[in-house]
């Protein structure tokens, strides 16, 4: 699950700012102090890869979710020259530690859970775009990462081509040394195992799989020794031609046959003098070594294709014949297995990046209005649309929904039932599409329709529905108090716990709502909740950008850390002040 995000250079926030996720993380903070703009990032994150059609689109500003206008009203002070940033890091559990991964990589996650990605962004003035900075992948270690990759030049219309950065290569990380401890006694046996397969192929000799390394060695240098006396013999026949050619104007058929023969017998030369030279390294191979060919070896062979922003899938270059050393090198940790957990690691983060952005719901600040009359539109999604536009087909649909939307109803207190009403054809008796979100009144039974009631409860009721709709999903609502009084503030704070606890979401709230807050105090101080379960953030504003500050609740539900510029402290002031 994601523990922690972090922006960087994002409208109003300067600086890298932490924001920590917890099941319910709260942010407050003064009107334009920032608070929303935390939102907004991760929205324009998902409205990247729900709309953007063109795989190298890598951020779209503008679309159903957020409209930020382009990079430059969205990055901090409108400054081209500044690269915007965000980084996540996710606690896995265990299903996600051992599904599919590798036995290396299960022993090592499993002691070094945390697993995270930075992407940064900077633009191209001189083609008016945005670009990949770079991308840094962390692994049980939030403050060094791993190692790092950047943009490639080489194009692809499938997306980004990004390379590791050699330089950038965290070989201190303790995940090496796992690393190497898991792989250094491979390298030579696989390299054995492919110089064996090279001789039986070229028809030279049937080597057994029990052969010491010296006999594999001394045939080795026995067919180099073939080779040079060849390629002296055939460079000497080729002097003595050519001097003859212009001696005696001889054809040039017999010099270009000789010729590619010289290049194939130096050809084969360079292999077994590469594959000599590769078993004399692995047989006193050091850490530091494998470093050195590790880069080579990833580099000539892998690199990763991103669409959008994230690090979709892993594609191979063809091998460049000219290089053996580099083939040879990523042919041996390729079959060991030495370059996976690297590749399955950043793929592996960035696919828990986009499941969390695919499972993230929004609702925005002001719900829509309520309709007299609805007509089913044959939506039988999980989502009540960022607008509550859809509220009504979810609970015509889904009679399990609205019996739990009015067991709310009652712990909220509102005084009413919701019932859906049909409506008949009149000329087959049949039931129609059409139909009405009817309100029971609970004491004198009278039937009314939500526009004919507060507009809070129109306001409330998207919150509701998709609190007990939605299942392990992060639920996204900016100021879910709007047009309601302080006891249904408070009562929120019990709809949210109980959604965590009963449905496994996880929610993210914008809000101004004192009440909201007192209420999970007070479900904490009876051992309803946890105090870990509540992230508390203020965004506060100063003259160097705005920041995020985490304010500490105890086990008692009491605040650790004051709030800043006395905030919730108007109503002291006015009776007392």
């Amino acid at each position: 699950m994601l523990s922690e995000y972090q922006i960087h250079n994002f409208k109003a926030f300067a600086n890298q700012e932490k924001i920590p996720i917890r099941p319910i993380t709260l942010i407050y903070g003064q009107n334009s102090s920032g608070k929303s703009s935390v939102l907004q990032s991760l929205l324009l994150l998902k409205q990247t890869l729900q709309e953007a059609t063109d795989p190298q689109t890598l951020l779209l500003a503008k679309g159903n979710l957020v409209d930020l206008g382009n990079f430059s009203q969205y990055i901090n002070n409108h400054d081209l020259d500044k690269s915007f940033s965000f980084k996540v890091f996710f606690d896995l559990d265990t299903e996600q530690i051992m599904g599919g991964d590798s036995k290396l990589l299960s022993k090592y996650l499993s002691d070094n859970s945390l697993l995270g990605l930075e992407i940064s962004f900077n633009y191209d003035k001189e083609f008016s775009k945005i670009k990949f900075d770079r991308v840094d992948l962390f692994v049980g270690d939030k403050l060094r990462p791993l190692l790092s990759y950047i943009p490639n030049i080489a194009e692809d219309d499938n997306g980004i081509i990004l390379n590791i950065d050699e330089s950038e290569i965290n070989f201190k990380h303790s995940f090496w040394q796992f690393w190497w401890q898991e792989f250094k006694l491979d390298f030579s046996k696989m390299l054995l195992s492919e110089i064996r397969d090279i001789l039986e192929r070229k028809e030279i000799i049937r080597l057994s799989v029990r052969s010491s390394q010296k006999k594999v060695a001394n045939e080795l240098q026995k067919q180099k020794d073939v080779l040079k006396t060849k390629i002296e013999q055939l460079d000497y026949e080729l002097k003595e031609i050519k001097s003859k050619v212009e001696d005696q104007g001889i054809g040039k058929l017999q010099i270009d046959g000789l010729e590619s023969e010289l290049s194939d017998l130096e050809n084969q030369y360079l292999l077994f003098d590469t594959l000599l030279q590769l078993q004399v390294r692995f047989q006193k191979y050091s850490f530091q070594q494998a470093e050195e060919d590790f880069v080579i070896a990833l580099r000539y062979s892998h690199y990763v294709l991103c669409r959008h922003f994230l690090l979709n899938e892993v594609g191979d270059w063809q091998y460049d014949l000219s290089e053996p050393r580099s083939e040879y090198l990523s042919l041996v940790y390729e079959k060991s297995g030495a370059l996976k957990p690297v590749l399955d690691l950043t793929i592996k983060a960035s696919t828990l990046l986009r499941g969390y952005l695919e499972n993230l719901v929004y609702i925005r600040p002001l719900r829509s209005y309520p309709e007299r009359l609805y007509i089913f539109g044959g939506n039988n999604g999980e989502q009540v649309g960022q607008g509550g536009k859809n509220i009504a087909d979810v609970l015509y649909t889904k009679p399990d929904v609205l019996n739990a939307v009015n067991k709310q109803f009652e712990l909220f207190d509102l005084g009413y039932e919701i019932k859906i009403s049909n409506f008949k054809d009149e000329e087959t008796s049949d039931l129609s599409d059409v139909f009405a979100i009817r309100l029971i009144d609970r004491y004198t039974k009278v039937n009314v329709s939500l526009l004919d009631v507060g507009f809070g409860i129109s306001q409330i009721l998207p919150v509701i529905i998709q609190s007990v709709l939605s299942r392990n999903k992060t639920i996204v609502i900016e100021q879910p108090e709007i047009h309601i009084h302080p006891r249904l503030q408070a009562q929120l704070g019990s709809l949210l716990a109980e959604s965590v606890k009963s449905f496994g979401n996880r929610f993210i709230i914008e809000t101004h709502s004192e009440h909201l807050l007192l209420r999970l105090q007070k479900l904490i101080r009876n051992g309803e909740l946890s105090h870990e379960d509540i992230a508390v953030v203020y965004v506060d504003r100063g003259k160097n950008g705005s920041q995020c500050l985490e304010l500490r609740i105890d086990s008692e539900g009491d605040f650790i850390d004051e709030w800043p510029n006395g905030f919730f402290d108007e109503g002291f002031n006015e009776m007392f002040g």
